[in-house]
């Protein structure tokens, strides 16, 4: 099987760098509110990451410690959060 959607775990707390790098496939990921950091590079060269699914609020997203070039290279993904969504390009929606 191809990985194409990840689901992780309420245990994880951080995204280690290049974690999902050169996933071509991968489409949709489910990150939980227990993540405080996201590492370098994580979604390089996935190109068609469409949805990051945060089960949190946009302002626990944007309190998650990120390194400056977590989402180099990637797609043009959105992250849906509890209350709304981001767009890569930073706009929010509040629902």
């Amino acid at each position: 099987d191809i990985l194409k959607s990840i689901t992780l775990p309420e245990s994880v707390t951080e995204i280690g760098s290049w974690a999902f790098a050169n996933c071509n496939r991968l489409t949709e990921i489910n990150i939980p509110n227990s993540v405080t950091y996201i590492g370098d590079a994580v979604f390089r060269d996935s190109p068609i990451l469409k949805n990051i699914n945060f089960n949190g609020t946009i302002e626990q997203w944007t309190s998650i410690d990120k390194h400056d070039t977590w989402d180099a290279d990637s797609a043009n993904f959105t992250v849906y959060c509890t209350d709304g969504e981001i767009a890569k390009d930073g706009t929010v929606t509040k629902y």
